[in-house]
């Protein structure tokens, strides 16, 4: 661990007595911003049901391991002057933070993930980011506490913390993040079934993919029979290539296609879906869990929509290699 506290150090620190209040302590001051005034050592203790000794001690540790500089001012109270988000998180007793996206198929998405890693690196604090397809099944880690934060659509993380307080949104992207306006293809192998029901292919993990699949159905003037087929994602190609399915939603990906296969028609999201809807479908969000206050500061603190986002055009135009 480079210009910071080793790693042996940090977990020798935390196995002390007051390993658990410095802990709080740090997930607690990585939401002041340097300038800001801290609460006094009384309320700390009342929050961290410890003893003032204790708290005054952790608040030593932390400045002696460089994750914060501190100034008396009297009777004004104690202000932060510096603090290290990357010691302070350290602090908090996790190495690093961690991440779960969907697969990184897309010019989108590895933009994005690019983007939120230089966000990361430039205050030294490691980001891992790991990939699962479906944002049911990266919400469940989540709730699981096996990663610090989870990427979906906005659409799905609106609906996920409206249905449980456990969730809260820690950062929104504009529309286009998640999904350009001219990715969303019907994919297909011709010729399609003259006699028999349409198999449609939907993954039922993947908030959007029900949304958009449904929404298609609802609008499609073909007056064919259809019949949904359970499917994983990812898979699609595959699976209509194989004739498992016929026809399917589909996002552009890197990936490239066998040459029977073809993308029937591109679908225009408001020519299904309402201009509002479709906005947060299209747009990447990242949740977290209610209760993770070091989580919400460090994004409140170090991501920025904006650098983000150019980033992430950058890889999508081509001119930036991605790097996650």
């Amino acid at each position: 661990m480079a210009d910071g506290t080793s790693q042996e150090a940090m977990s020798h620190l935390l196995l002390l007595k007051n390993g658990l209040v410095l802990q709080q302590l740090a997930a607690r001051l990585i939401a002041i911003e340097p300038g800001g005034r801290l609460n006094t050592v009384a309320d700390y203790a009342r929050e961290t049901k410890a003893g003032q000794g204790t708290v005054q001690k952790a608040l030593r540790t932390l400045e002696q391991i460089g994750a914060i500089r501190v100034q008396p001012r009297g009777h004004l109270g104690a202000f932060l002057i510096e603090s290290n988000i990357a010691e302070l998180w350290r602090a908090t007793g996790r190495s690093y933070v961690r991440g779960l996206c969907p697969l990184p198929d897309s010019p989108e998405l590895e933009g994005f993930a690019t983007g939120v890693v230089e966000c990361f690196e430039s205050v030294g604090l490691r980001l891992h980011l790991s990939f699962l397809p479906g944002s049911a099944r990266r919400l469940d880690e989540l709730l699981g506490g096996s990663v610090d934060f989870a990427a979906c659509s906005l659409a799905a993380a609106r609906t996920a913390s409206s249905n449980d307080a456990k969730f809260e949104i820690v950062y929104r992207g504009s529309p286009g993040t998640y999904y350009a306006a001219d990715s969303l293809r019907l994919l297909s192998k011709r010729p399609l079934p003259a006699r028999r029901a349409l198999r449609v292919g939907i993954d039922r993990s993947s908030y959007d993919h029900v949304l958009l699949t449904q929404a298609w159905l609802s609008t499609d003037r073909t007056s064919r029979r259809t019949e949904l087929c359970d499917i994983s994602y990812h898979l699609i190609p595959d699976l209509v290539m194989r004739g498992a399915i016929d026809i399917a939603v589909w996002h552009q990906t890197n990936r490239r296609l066998q040459g029977s296969l073809e993308e029937v028609e591109l679908i225009r999201p408001e020519s299904v879906i309402a201009e509002d809807t479709w906005k947060d479908v299209s747009s990447l969000a990242l949740i977290a869990r209610s209760d993770d206050l070091a989580v919400h500061a460090v994004f409140r603190r170090l991501v920025d929509a904006d650098r983000v986002e150019a980033v992430e055009s950058e890889v999508i135009r081509g001119v930036r290699i991605p790097r996650y």
